[in-house]
């Protein structure tokens, strides 16, 4: 007899939950460092460009 889907669910659930609470305040974080104007914001944006486009590939 297969299980009821509520069994089923909820890991999936909670997984995708974890990468919203870990991934969307650390874009903001980086969004954020990265739209100051200075040095330091313009590496930090350079550094996240080439990681993402790493990650396309």
């Amino acid at each position: 007899m297969p299980e009821p889907a509520d069994t089923v669910a909820p890991p999936v659930s909670n997984d995708a939950l974890a990468m919203v609470w870990f991934w969307i305040p650390l874009a903001i974080l980086v969004i954020g460092i990265s739209s100051i104007p200075s040095v330091i914001g313009f590496l930090l944006a350079g550094v996240v460009f080439v990681y993402l486009m790493r990650g396309v590939d």
